[in-house]
């Protein structure tokens, strides 16, 4: 499974991003993306940082105990998704000679491309809305979301 999140980002706490198909949660069959982990073999990740989670998440034995809460009336909402998400849309012009001032990666072997990075003095932090973990929908009115890694940094170059 992947996470977002943390202290020292937006969200404030740790939230289930991908649950991969091939690994123990998917077996277990019960966590599921957007849920929250509140404890990890009773340790609480109240005010941890993303990279602390990560580091907690990687160093569980094989037999790992999670407290996750799961906001219900989220999950069953027939809300129009920009009700519930921050859905933006942005301009932003390169530089000459430089890029738009971000990174990119995707899932593994999935569709769906997020920022990795917002690079220092480029047209993304200028702009200032587009952040670390921001899943990238569409490049130029092209739909992206099931596109891969490859074919929206080729469409951001142009």
């Amino acid at each position: 499974m992947s996470i977002v999140g943390g202290s020292d980002t937006v969200l404030g706490t740790v939230v289930i991003h991908e649950v991969y198909p091939d690994g123990a949660a998917a077996v277990d069959g019960r966590l599921k993306p957007g849920d929250q982990v509140l404890e990890v073999n009773g340790v609480s990740l109240r005010g941890v940082s993303h990279e602390q989670a990560i580091l907690l998440l990687r160093r569980t034995p094989a037999k790992v105990r999670l407290l996750v809460y799961r906001d219900v009336n989220l999950q069953l909402s027939l809300l129009d998704p920009t009700q519930i998400y921050n859905i933006f849309e942005m301009e932003l012009t390169k530089k000459p000679g430089r890029g738009l001032g971000l990174s990119i990666v995707g899932r593994k072997n999935e569709p769906g491309v997020y920022v990795s990075e917002v690079v220092r003095g480029g047209a993304a932090e200028a702009d200032g809305r587009l952040m670390q973990g921001d899943q990238i929908l569409a490049v130029n009115g092209q739909d992206v979301t099931s596109s891969m890694q490859e074919d929206v940094a080729a469409k951001l170059k142009v």
